[in-house]
């Protein structure tokens, strides 16, 4: 099933959602922050994200999301709230 770029977006008014998870890699981490982003365009509200990176992309210290549009062309948004307000070491995933 294909549910398009902004099934996210279009749910998460829906969901109560009060913050995001972000677990994974830099795009995951900029999927949080786009929401976060289009959840304050669209509510006022910025959705705290807090991030566990499984890479070191730094995404989660960015203040720049970078995602697909409908056309499938990359852009990006950037605002000093989407941040992920925390944020942990991938080091702390990785085995010795």
């Amino acid at each position: 099933t294909h549910l398009g770029h902004s099934f996210p977006t279009r749910r998460l008014p829906i969901s109560g959602a009060t913050a995001l998870l972000g677990f994974g890699g830099g795009s995951v981490i900029d999927a949080g922050k786009a929401m976060s982003y289009f959840s304050n365009q669209r509510n006022g509200t910025y959705l705290p994200q807090i991030a566990l990176p499984t890479t070191l992309s730094a995404a989660e210290f960015s203040i720049i999301a970078g995602y697909s549009n409908k056309e499938g062309t990359k852009v990006g948004v950037i605002d000093r709230e989407i941040s992920p307000k925390v944020r942990t070491s991938p080091r702390l995933l990785w085995r010795n």
